[in-house]
């Protein structure tokens, strides 16, 4: 019976010992193993992130929004209680600062580099490369801008960067998570669109392509080897 306690006490101060310094109610997870078996038991609205710290990724809980999808968006990923929560393909349930928390915990270094008057310029948003998937039951993980469409290549040719802009972000509170043009408030954003783009873009997707309207779906973000920046 000791030795039994001894081994479960070590097995918590192990696991306390890595923790990350992430918000409550980011669930954490020790290996990519783990998060392929759970991903989709976990990830909810009630638990809409959680944390890969040795793959590197970061899981966020989605849905569709058909509406934006049919009439077109230049927003992949809002938090849906954001001002633009209404307007962006996809909607998640937590706030892009916690979203930043955890990319940044996981070492991914962000941009800063574009202000709102940049949406005059012709630039495009730094920061450490992200490889963005998504996935639900029944469907294998696709590349995100696999399953959009729109007359800017910057789309099919993607970029993603960890753009940062938390304190803009904070500012508007539009909720944007993930743009699909190198945006200053977004927090990643798209590198293979400028930010002259901005008034010009529209992204589409096929709701049909998408499980049920309401279906949570596992939106992964993986930070990626600098090297491996296009």
């Amino acid at each position: 019976m000791f030795k039994k306690m001894c081994l479960t006490a070590l097995a918590s101060l192990s696991l306390a010992s890595i923790a990350l310094n992430v918000p409550d109610h980011v669930t954490q997870l020790d290996s990519i193993t783990a998060a392929e078996e759970t991903t989709q038991a976990i990830v909810s609205k009630d638990h809409p992130i959680e944390v890969d710290k040795e793959a590197k990724v970061v899981y966020l809980a989605v849905q569709m929004n058909k509406k934006a999808m049919e009439e077109g968006s230049q927003h992949a990923v809002v938090d849906q209680e954001g001002g633009n929560g209404d307007v962006a393909l996809l909607q998640s349930f937590v706030n892009p600062k916690d979203f930043y928390q955890a990319l940044t915990d996981l070492g991914a270094e962000p941009g800063d580099n574009l202000t709102l008057d940049d949406l005059k310029e012709d630039k495009t948003v730094e920061g450490s490369p992200l490889e963005i998937t998504i996935s639900w039951e029944g469907q294998e993980e696709v590349a995100l801008t696999d399953l959009f469409t729109s007359d800017n290549e910057g789309i099919a040719k993607s970029d993603f960067r960890f753009g940062g802009n938390l304190e803009t972000n904070q500012e508007l509170d539009t909720g944007c998570t993930i743009c699909l043009y190198s945006c200053p408030v977004g927090i990643v954003s798209n590198a293979a669109v400028s930010t002259k783009d901005l008034d010009s873009l529209k992204v589409y997707a096929d709701p049909e392509e998408f499980p049920e309207d309401g279906t949570i779906m596992t939106l992964k973000v993986q930070i990626k080897d600098s090297s491996e920046s296009k």
